[in-house]
């Protein structure tokens, strides 16, 4: 946004010559001989032909859609006072003073004053001019593709990083527990020709304890918050305070931690992607015995949506996706035949994939997702 100082000017100046002052009469059709022709002027008591005085306005139409504010301003309205005419010849000068500016309405107040090259004022006025706002522009991504991944190497982390290596993503990956698995997955998505680096961090740790292996990155483009607690059943009369506090934390307070140290750098670029992983239970009945993790999950979504209302303006875009249940060792608790039963009610009868959390995820990462903020997207198969 421009900044508009009280006080400044803006000066353009021309000549009146014979070609301007009869092309103008061509086009306005305004043909009065006073503008035309010497003698008749004279006649009227001015020593040359007298200029149109929309001419200036002219002018000053061009300097406020190339000057002052510039490019999608609309001219509200204009005073003006003849106070000398202009005549065939002379050399005119044109200043346009900010005089005032309302930043909510977006109008800006012009003093405008002509003078010809005796310094004789000819013309002096005040415009109101409405500010360009651009309101269809897509922010496009800078070169850089680089991805910050939470539970990175679980079943539906690691699928997002394998869609994000696919499209050219240089991935950091965080984990809690070593996994035996882990060189090979880092070694599978360096197939793709991209860099990935695996990052040990418990996030139930306090910031101080991983705030460094975060800023150490450097700028990242997008941040996927696949991390999650373990899930363990808690009867809501009976909640357990410590397992709470234990999804809380990994859920919400360590998200909120890592978006804290990226926002200031992606400000910079105007481009961002804050993805967080929900559940469909945020819309659905939920399982019995799922209070504490239901309550961050709750909690997280709350916070995207004033994330998305908050940084929208500056390129960065937050979403939440919600999927049904997902066999993963997350899940690996819930009794087979009730998953059976889910895949038999929903009307794609089968459980979602890990793909299918990724494949929603790397679109919402590229460019033709810009438009896609502050959403929770469920992917349930319909149910």
């Amino acid at each position: 946004m421009k900044k508009f100082i009280v006080g400044k000017k803006f000066v353009t100046s021309f000549d009146v010559e014979a070609d301007l002052i009869e092309n103008f009469a061509n086009f306005s059709e305004d043909y009065n001989p006073i503008h035309l022709q010497e003698e008749v002027a004279r006649k009227y008591g001015h020593p040359k032909q007298v200029a149109h005085g929309v001419i200036l306005m002219a002018k000053i139409s061009q300097m406020i859609g190339t000057k002052i504010p510039g490019c999608g301003a609309i001219w509200l309205s204009q005073e003006i006072t003849w106070v000398h005419p202009v005549f065939l010849d002379d050399h005119i000068k044109i200043i346009l003073e900010i005089a005032a500016y309302s930043v909510g309405a977006k109008i800006l107040s012009l003093k405008t004053t002509a003078f010809n090259q005796n310094n004789i004022k000819v013309m002096e006025g005040m415009a109101k001019v409405k500010v360009g706002v651009e309101l269809t522009t897509k922010v496009l991504r800078k070169k850089s593709k680089r991805a910050l991944v939470t539970g990175g190497l679980g079943t539906i982390g690691n699928a997002v990083c394998q869609r994000l290596a696919k499209n050219g993503y240089d991935l950091f990956i965080t984990y809690r527990n070593d996994n035996k698995k882990s060189k090979l997955i880092k070694k599978n998505l360096e197939r793709f020709n991209v860099k990935c680096e695996l990052i040990k961090i418990d996030l139930l740790d306090p910031l101080k304890n991983w705030k460094k292996k975060i800023t150490n990155l450097g700028p990242l483009d997008i941040f996927i918050h696949c991390a999650s607690s373990d899930l363990k059943r808690n009867d809501a009369e009976q909640i357990d305070i410590q397992d709470l506090r234990k999804h809380m934390r990994i859920s919400c307070e360590s998200a909120i931690e890592i978006v804290n140290l990226l926002v200031p750098q992606m400000i910079k670029k105007k481009f961002g992607r804050f993805i967080f992983i929900g559940t469909s239970a945020l819309k659905d009945t939920p399982q019995e015995g799922w209070s504490s993790y239901l309550m961050s999950k709750h909690a997280l979504w709350g916070y995207v949506k004033n994330l998305a209302v908050e940084l929208g303006s500056r390129g960065i875009t937050a979403n939440m996706i919600s999927p049904s249940l997902v066999i993963t060792n997350f899940t690996a608790e819930i009794p087979h035949r009730a998953k059976e039963v889910e895949a038999m009610k929903n009307p794609t009868r089968r459980l979602a994939v890990p793909e299918d959390i990724s494949e929603t995820i790397g679109y919402i990462c590229g460019d033709e997702a810009s438009f896609i903020n502050g959403q929770n997207i469920f992917l349930t198969g319909g149910t």
